[in-house]
């Protein structure tokens, strides 16, 4: 499993749900993604990432296993990854 997170160094919000995110998960398993950045910007497409923070939990067979737009839903998200 994989996380991508999407999110700009100015987004506050985007810098509390990482802090939390990266406290439950690994290194390797939490990728961020700077959403402004233009290198990343086909991935950005991709994945309709239109707000901030976006997450996408990616799981072994490379398909998307849960995906938030709103921090509202951090709570389930990190629910669902310490199952």
């Amino acid at each position: 499993m994989i996380v991508l997170f999407f999110g700009s160094s100015s987004c506050e919000k985007c810098e509390q749900a990482y802090i939390v995110l990266s406290e439950l998960l690994e290194a390797k398993d939490l990728v961020y993604i700077d959403s402004g950045a233009e290198e990343t910007q086909d991935l950005c497409d991709h994945y309709d990432v239109d707000s901030l923070p976006h997450v996408v939990v990616i799981n072994d067979a490379w398909e998307t296993a849960y995906e938030i737009r709103d921090l509202k839903f951090l709570p389930e998200l990190v629910a669902f990854l310490r199952e």
